[in-house]
């Protein structure tokens, strides 16, 4: 009997609406199969479902006011808050990608819809004697001065994230003309999520939130639970478990999971991290049946409860960096989260002050780039001890595509020919990354020393030392993957010419417009069709030569090798992913969405957090 977890179930609402459209796709591979005993590329085949989805979304973005406002209601079974008709007017001026979405943030809002306004704004106090958070607040429609905040002693901690956030509002508010409603907002400092909620709490709210009953309020104290590589500056909280007898990261975070669900109660390893098993056993839901192809990045993401392999497979749940937590209801508003967190998700500062800026003149034109994927960067994201950084997303990426020539390693590799039909072709390893990778580890860092020194003799890792952030735009792929938290690149990566290939279990604020494989490529945190991929795109051709170069042939032999040169290469493809990447981060990722979506989240939480919710409710 198949396992359904929470977590499915609530997605299911979402899958339903593309139901019809992968219905469609999965006749069309069908009824070509029967013409053929090869059956049509499963990359095909998301290919076509990409846009399919970018031509419903077009479609269904609703064109006036009064539509908005139905669509809202019948999705949230309430009105909009106060302000959301200029809210609408002004991203319809602006020709917002993103006007019926947000989806992640309504979710991450339900469970205080249980609470009434004056217990979530007394809770969120107790946050502001916690180190790690600095106060956006607004009063009488404008955001209140950083010197104003300073004077009266409750600004907080001060950081480029709350500093990010403030300006993103004080600007709307300067620029539009708009009165924001008054609230208080913790925005959290560090790169890594705070709140983790367990199942049985957050699921009692958001039942309770559905049926518009509002608890009575409870008075509890803060708990602080802090332990990790990294200690923080802390005052004036309950504070537990510094470098104690600690559980780690994933036994606390589990608690978040349903009680029927593997991860609440798989045995987990000894020493997460260090044999790290690659299974396809838990992504049947996300992934194509051939060829392993991530479908929903999303659905990766929300039913990690249901992937107990990810204990082993993601340093945010093998040894974080810092793990700084507690796991009650005290609203932080963070730049990304993992599952198992519960933090409302804010515009990143990173993209707002244009950190990582792109710079036109570094970036060649696509008949100039190189046909690889390119990544280069340090083995960040948590803190590693003796051998758990093996399981690291990065570690693993760097090592499966730098593994030496003396392992005689085969890959199964899923190929197309020029009529989009499966070439199953095996190739050796160490052929497919001399010709279609260009990734390596810059140094190793955040570890103890023992444990870097293992990093640096590993013999399938490989260190270039530091490049300019150019040497990304020389190629036609570029690989972006979690690191501490979200990557901040990925805004950068698709501003340019190149197309993306994204692997990551930390999720942004930015990402409810994007459509993968269609503005982007996904590929899944286990890594197992990346070969794949890159032979879909690039064809098999180049590893074949290469197999030649290394003196491999003898490890697959001459048939196979002639039936892996079938593999047709598919730049002009490619090259469009690329542009609607382009197009994406031009239209979708401006400084103006930002704003919008701090607009939001503002006329969302001041209605939350009022006394009086239906006078903050529109009225047409």
């Amino acid at each position: 009997m198949a396992h359904y977890t929470f977590v499915k179930r609530r997605f299911l609402q979402y899958t339903s609406a593309l139901l019809c459209v992968w219905l469609l796709l999965s006749y069309l591979e069908r009824r070509r199969a029967t013409s053929s005993s090869s059956s049509v590329h499963p990359i095909s085949l998301l290919l076509r479902r990409g846009e399919a989805i970018h031509r419903a979304r077009q479609q269904e973005q609703p064109k006036t006011l009064e539509e908005a406002v139905n669509k809202y209601i019948a999705r949230h079974k309430r009105s909009p808050p106060k302000g959301y008709e200029q809210w609408f007017r002004t991203a319809r001026s602006l020709k917002a990608c993103r006007i019926d979405g947000f989806e992640d943030l309504y979710q991450s809002l339900a469970v205080y819809w249980a609470l009434g306004g004056e217990e979530i704004r007394q809770r969120q106090e107790q946050l502001g004697t916690f180190g790690g958070m600095g106060r956006v607040r607004v009063r009488g429609g404008q955001v209140v001065s950083i010197n104003e905040l300073e004077r009266e002693g409750s600004l907080g901690f001060e950081s480029d994230a709350r500093k990010a956030f403030h300006e993103m509002l004080e600007v709307t508010t300067e620029q539009f003309n708009v009165a924001l409603p008054d609230l208080d907002m913790f925005i959290n400092a560090y790169d890594e999520p705070r709140m983790s909620l367990p199942f049985e709490l957050r699921d009692g709210l958001e039942k309770m939130a559905a049926t518009r009953k509002v608890r009575a309020p409870i008075n509890e104290s803060l708990t602080v639970y802090s332990f990790g590589a990294r200690p923080y500056t802390l005052s004036k909280f309950d504070h537990t478990c510094m470098r104690g007898d600690c559980p780690t990261s994933i036994e606390a975070l589990r608690a978040a999971c349903p009680p029927d669900s593997p991860f609440r109660h798989a045995e987990l390893p000894e020493a997460p991290g260090k044999d790290p098993v690659i299974t396809q056993k838990y992504t049947k839901l996300f992934t194509t049946a051939r060829g392993n192809f991530l479908v929903s990045p999303r659905i990766e993401q929300d039913t990690w409860c249901d992937q107990p392999d990810l204990a082993s497979l993601h340093s945010a749940y093998i040894h974080p960096l810092s793990f700084t937590y507690w796991n009650q209801l005290f609203p932080v508003f963070s730049n990304s989260r993992i599952g198992g967190y519960h933090d409302i998700l804010i515009p990143s500062w990173w993209y707002w002050f244009n950190e990582s800026p792109h710079l036109a003149h570094e970036d060649p034109k696509w008949e100039m780039k190189k046909p690889n994927l390119f990544w280069r960067g340090s083995n960040t994201g948590g803190y590693s001890l003796d051998l758990n950084w093996r399981g690291w997303l990065r570690s693993r990426v760097v090592s499966k595509t730098n593994r030496p020539s003396e392992w005689p390693h085969i890959e199964d590799v899923l190929l197309a020919d020029a009529d989009d039909r499966i070439i199953h072709a095996k190739l050796p390893a160490a052929a497919l990354n001399s010709a279609l990778t260009d990734i390596a580890f810059a140094s190793p860092d955040q570890g103890h020393p023992n444990s870097l020194y293992y990093q640096k003799t590993e013999p399938s890792f490989r260190y270039t030392g530091r490049v300019p952030f150019s040497e990304n735009y020389k190629s036609k792929m570029m690989l972006d993957l979690d690191g501490t938290a979200y990557s901040g690149r990925f805004r950068t990566f698709m501003k340019s010419r190149g197309a993306v290939v994204k692997a990551h279990l930390f999720r942004e604020g930015i990402e409810d417009s994007l459509i993968p494989w269609y503005h982007y490529i996904p590929i899944g945190v286990r890594l197992t069709e990346l070969y794949s991929v890159l032979g879909y795109f690039f064809g098999g051709a180049p590893a074949v030569e290469h197999a030649h170069k290394l003196g491999l042939m003898r490890l697959v032999g001459w048939r196979k090798t002639k039936e892996a040169e079938r593999g047709f290469s598919r730049d002009d493809k490619l090259r469009q992913i690329a542009q609607r990447g382009t197009t994406w981060a031009s239209q979708c990722a401006r400084r103006e969405d930002l704003m919008l979506h701090a607009w939001l989240i503002a006329l969302e939480w001041g209605r939350l957090t009022s006394d009086d919710r239906g006078r903050q409710s529109l009225v047409l």
